[in-house]
């Protein structure tokens, strides 16, 4: 009898040390992702008081899983019934109609379905493809039907030799590694191995590479890699006028074998960086 209350004592004060270091994990790294600057208490108390009353370790890590998804929506790599129902659930949103930023790093467009032609989507070979730089030096569109066959079998080289548009070097003590912008890949370089290419590089935030974008290229990259099949796909940089700094990307993806049924997505992301005032004509920068 003693053995066994020691047991479950045991058990109740190891499953009370996680939640109380899952909260403290929380107050010191995840606010900012969460959109709890400026503090705001009553999610605060509401997302501790669900933590604590969590049953098993598999309700905990979706509280805190569905926490990140409802503020920044890509976080975790939606899936296709994710974005359906934000589509569905949101009015028709094509590049015309584009919401100004409101703190998710991605709208839905085209009701999520992407706009290949009926020639790309009949093409057997795998293959991608850049477009020319422009009259500015700003990148175009870059696509493909990407498969096992483009995926890198050598680590990622140096990309300090290219400057797309736009470049700056800056520096922001409170962004993940410091510098705002990163040497944004259009097809990445997990799917593609393409690496310190002009034609595929666009001057994008932190926040843009990695909260935004990166999600997307996942989904897409661990289906090839899972199951060896083909993904068409295509990333088009967004500009505005004359602008170097692109004001976002689309991106958008289809299974090629099963018509889109494990990989399907449209959406815009947006280029920005929380907390950020950027000037996308020349990249100049200044905290809000």
């Amino acid at each position: 009898m003693t053995a066994r209350k020691g047991t479950r004592l045991g058990k109740k004060l190891r499953w009370t040390l996680l939640r109380v270091i899952i909260l403290i994990v929380l107050a010191l790294f995840g606010l900012e992702h969460f959109g709890l600057y400026p503090l705001d208490m009553t999610r605060i108390s509401d997302l501790k008081n669900r933590i604590a009353h969590a049953d098993n370790f598999t309700e905990l890590a979706c509280i805190v899983k569905n926490e990140f998804r409802k503020k920044q929506g890509s976080v975790f790599p939606p899936d296709s019934s994710d974005l359906r129902a934000l589509a569905q659930n949101t009015p028709l949103i094509t590049l015309e109609n584009l919401p100004e930023y409101e703190g998710r790093s991605f709208v839905v467009l085209n009701r999520n379905e992407p706009v290949f032609s009926e020639e790309f989507k009949a093409r057997k070979d795998a293959f991608y493809s850049f477009t020319p730089l422009d009259a500015l030096g700003r990148c175009g569109a870059a696509y493909g039907k990407l498969g096992p066959e483009f995926l890198p079998d050598q680590p990622r080289g140096p990309l300090g030799m290219i400057k797309p548009t736009g470049w700056r070097y800056t520096k922001y003590d409170d962004i993940d590694q410091k510098y705002l912008y990163n040497r944004c890949h259009l097809l990445a370089f997990q799917l593609t191995g393409e690496n310190a290419n002009a034609l595929n590089l666009i001057t994008g935030t932190r926040h843009f590479n990695v909260i935004g974008m990166l999600p997307f290229e996942n989904r897409v990259g661990d289906y090839i890699r899972r199951t060896g099949k083909h993904v068409l796909y295509r990333v088009t940089p967004v500009f505005r006028g004359q602008e170097l700094v692109a004001r976002g990307v689309t991106m958008e993806a289809l299974s090629a074998d099963d018509g889109g049924k494990a990989v399907h997505f449209h959406v815009f992301v947006y280029n920005v960086q929380p907390g950020i005032e950027i000037n996308y004509a020349n990249g100049m920068n200044r905290r809000k």
